[in-house]
């Protein structure tokens, strides 16, 4: 403990009244000191903490939420990953167009997440991640190109069957068709 050498002369720079030495309880910086120098004695017992309402005015406001500018970004993700479809989108492709998809495209895809949408989200390789819709927040799955363009696929292909319908129902023309021999 170091104590301050006392002198009459010392006075506030701010009063002019005479101001008691007193000993630092602190380190060199003046931590931890339990007063403030050159600030007279009744003005330490005059401080008081503020109050909740001293607080809450003194806090800067903030938004909450992303800004209204990353609205765009959203927007085009959502879109890239309804085209995409099964193939998905690779974290990498979003960072590389942040003018398409903003600095922080994880943030966009956690918003998706938040408003309903259903995205799958795997690491891919060692630093890589992919990302493909699975519902949007309709409930609509994510179909592919093919969906896109025709609408659900039929419940049969044609190769799938030996003849199509339309030739099942044709009256044999050639003779190893109707099973006879001749």
């Amino acid at each position: 403990m170091v104590a301050a050498v006392r002198s009459p002369s010392l006075t506030s720079a701010i009063t002019g009244t005479p101001v008691a030495p007193r000993a630092l309880a602190g380190d060199f910086f003046g931590r931890n000191n339990r007063t403030v120098p050159n600030v007279p004695p009744e003005a330490d017992s005059r401080q008081s903490r503020p109050t909740l309402e001293e607080v809450a005015t003194a806090r800067p406001h903030r938004a909450r939420g992303a800004p209204a500018r990353s609205r765009s970004h959203y927007a085009a993700i959502l879109q890239l990953l309804r085209d995409r479809g099964a193939q998905g989108v690779l974290g990498s492709e979003l960072y590389a167009r942040p003018e398409l998809y903003g600095r922080s495209p994880r943030n966009r895809i956690s918003e998706l997440r938040r408003d309903g949408h259903l995205i799958e989200g795997k690491p891919q390789g060692s630093a890589d991640w992919f990302y493909c819709l699975i519902r949007d927040s309709s409930g609509v799955k994510s179909g592919d190109w093919y969906e896109r363009l025709h609408g659900p696929r039929p419940a049969s292909h044609p190769w799938k069957q030996a003849f199509s319908p339309n030739r099942l129902a044709e009256e044999p023309t050639l003779p190893f068709e109707t099973g006879r021999r001749q």
